[in-house]
C-alpha cells in the first residue's frame, strides 16, 4: 500500500509545475499585451 501511495505524489508535483509554468507564461503574455 505504501508503494501505491508514493505513485500519485510525483504526478501531483508534475501538475503543479505545469500549472506554474502556464500561469507564468499567461502572466508574461498579459503583461506584454497590457504594455
Amino acid at each position: 500500500m505504501d508503494s501505491s501511495k508514493q505513485v500519485p505524489q510525483p504526478a501531483l508535483r508534475d501538475e503543479t509545475s505545469f500549472e506554474i509554468l502556464v500561469t507564468g507564461y499567461l502572466f508574461f503574455s498579459f503583461d506584454m499585451a497590457d504594455f
